[in-house]
């Protein structure tokens, strides 16, 4: 047997240094959606389980009264009002929606503007510039300088080089599709919201081709355990929990961000107003809407009706007055409207504060990339976030 001879050769020292190259997601997406759910605690017979006790007792069953999904994207053209449902059916309606609104982004997202000529201030940009504005690195014969734009407005952005022009062009879900990913975003789906979307599955893994057969959308999961799922992605549509980037709940998170001035709460104002009390998180009397004939109800109930099982904690006076105090300010006639309402709130003010930390961690930390494009975060707590003084 005979020895082959090998040549070794070892890389350039310049070469072998390990760099993200993944500059896409240095940049938020143009469009997610921001949903929430609500649910009667429907109580439950436990007689049967009282003489046993190795099981955990279930008090009560949780039926989703409605929801509230909203379509966050920095193009006003295409801005749209918060999608409110509390009918029958609230799962299928909710599918519904968010299928349709899936397919109308996919049309935007499709479309591909021609640049808009260059004013001298931006020729002059383009023409002194030596590096690209998204990786830093300098223009080659290889990697040659091109100018970037927005495909859906036409604008100019910033000279780019090549390769990250490709790169940063929208993603669809592989090749040939016309559907382009889409994030749904849920403060705590991992250990809630999850579940009812997991219990009406198939609405969303079902299709109907063309020639009347039934096929399945690809299905991909990161679970925590059997119960619990960090992200699941059903087709085009990727679900993704807030909780995992601010682990801490949406009242601390919109406290912070009031911190910062009253003009943080941009979706809030536009369609909830400035008043001083929709800036900050709301109260709702979850253990006492067992069914839907407590939205036919014309007054708020009392404050021991608000006491939070969950916490074990009854809610404050200060609290409750405040609670009649939004039912005063916003006309409310009854518990379904002010069902309603707090799930537009809840919904209005995650959008704020998932922009705002969104846009503070890309511009103020050297993370420099966008939640949009993750599924979990480690270190990003909302209290490391530079806010602005």
């Amino acid at each position: 047997m005979s020895n082959t001879r090998f040549n070794i050769q070892y890389p350039d020292p310049d070469d072998c240094t390990l760099k993200f190259a993944n500059e896409k997601k240095q940049h938020p997406v143009s469009f997610f959606l921001i949903a929430d759910f609500e649910s009667f605690l429907t109580p439950t017979d436990n007689d049967d389980d009282e003489q046993d006790t190795r099981h955990t007792k279930i008090i009560s069953e949780h039926n989703v009264s409605g929801f509230c999904c909203h379509r966050v994207t920095q193009l006003d053209q295409y801005r749209t009002p918060p999608t409110l449902y509390s009918g029958e059916d609230v799962m299928s309606k909710f599918h519904e929606h968010v299928t349709n609104d899936s397919k109308e982004i996919g049309k935007i997202m499709a479309s591909n503007l021609s640049m808009e000529p260059l004013t001298p201030q931006q020729q002059s940009q383009y023409t002194n510039a030596t590096v690209c504005g998204n990786c830093k690195q300098p223009f080659t014969h290889r990697n040659w300088k091109v100018r970037h734009h927005d495909h859906l407005t036409g604008k100019f952005l910033f000279p780019c080089c090549n390769d990250c022009n490709l790169q940063l062009k929208s993603t669809r879900t592989h090749r040939g599709s016309d559907q382009f990913f889409l994030p749904i975003i849920f403060h705590n789906l991992k250990n809630y919201d999850s579940h009812f979307i997991m219990k009406n599955f198939e609405k969303y893994v079902e299709k109907q081709s063309k020639d009347g057969k039934i096929k399945y959308d690809d299905i991909k999961v990161i679970p925590l355990n059997s119960e619990k799922f960090i992200t699941f992605q059903i087709g085009n549509l990727r679900f993704l929990d807030s909780y995992q980037f601010l682990s801490t709940s949406l009242e601390d998170l919109v406290s912070l961000l009031l911190k910062s001035g009253k003009q943080k709460f941009v979706e809030t104002i536009k369609y909830l107003g400035d008043h001083d009390l929709v800036f900050a998180k709301g109260v709702y009397p979850y253990a006492y809407m067992t069914d839907r004939s407590k939205f036919d109800e014309t007054r708020l109930p009392p404050i021991d009706c608000f006491y939070n099982d969950l916490k074990d904690e009854p809610l404050t006076q200060q609290d409750y007055d405040r609670a009649q105090q939004i039912w005063t300010h916003f006309d409310i006639q009854n518990l379904r409207q002010f069902h309603d309402h707090y799930l537009v709130s809840d919904v209005l003010l995650l959008s704020d504060v998932f922009q705002h930390f969104d846009i503070r961690l890309l511009t103020h930390t050297d993370w420099t990339v966008s939640f949009s494009h993750f599924h979990l975060s480690h270190g990003t707590q909302p209290s490391n976030i530079p806010q602005p003084k």
